[in-house]
């Protein structure tokens, strides 16, 4: 009898454990292709999962910056067209890595132009030194590599910027024009809810 109570009472604490972790693992999943407004920035934001697109390359529903760029302008909410998301502060990094948890690195609204050395926001604003930035350590940001391939491949002489997923630090990296990824931050600059 005794035992039979022992394991009903183990059976019942691995059971609340069991819910717990569940609970957590829902918690923590991205949230895609919903709309989330930021009061701070006065927009909406969304993680966007490519699924299919016109632009799969071997069935691989993955775009590159240039085409997530056109797929984010391609979209509108509440009257707002889409961009990639501009992230010039760190409350909209917080509130970007907080409410979408991405899994995969993520394009967003940034890019690195070699020649100039310089980072401009699909806004047309460039980036200025002393403001905010999140780059990944291991990141080289003279870019100096990276730039000399597009010589070679004569394309726009800009690196596009991501995120990386938040289990490795959400923090930008810059990569060829040509790498492709599964997801894309998108802004509705709405000016309200």
């Amino acid at each position: 009898m005794r035992n039979r109570c022992c394991c009903s009472i183990a059976l019942a604490v691995i059971a609340g454990m069991l819910v717990v972790l569940a609970a957590r693992a829902v918690a923590a999943a991205p949230l895609y292709d919903t709309p989330v407004y930021n009061p701070d920035t006065k927009s909406y934001f969304e993680l966007v999962l490519i699924r299919t697109t016109k632009y799969s390359y071997r069935n691989s529903p993955d775009v590159n910056w240039p085409q997530a760029f056109e797929l984010a302008k391609s979209r509108s909410y509440k009257g707002a067209q889409g961009r990639l998301a501009v992230v010039r502060d760190l409350a909209t990094h917080e509130f970007l890595m907080r409410t979408f948890k991405t899994e995969t690195p993520t394009w967003i609204g940034l890019r690195w132009w070699c020649a100039d050395h310089k980072l401009q926001f699909v806004d047309g604003k460039m980036w200025s030194r002393g403001t905010f930035q999140a780059w990944d350590a291991k990141w080289d940001h003279s870019g100096v590599q990276r730039c000399e391939e597009y010589q070679s491949y004569k394309k726009p002489e800009f690196m596009p910027v991501a995120y990386s997923p938040v289990q490795e630090g959400f923090r930008w990296f810059a990569q060829g024009w040509h790498k492709a990824y599964y997801a894309y931050f998108v802004e509705y600059p709405t000016g309200h809810p």
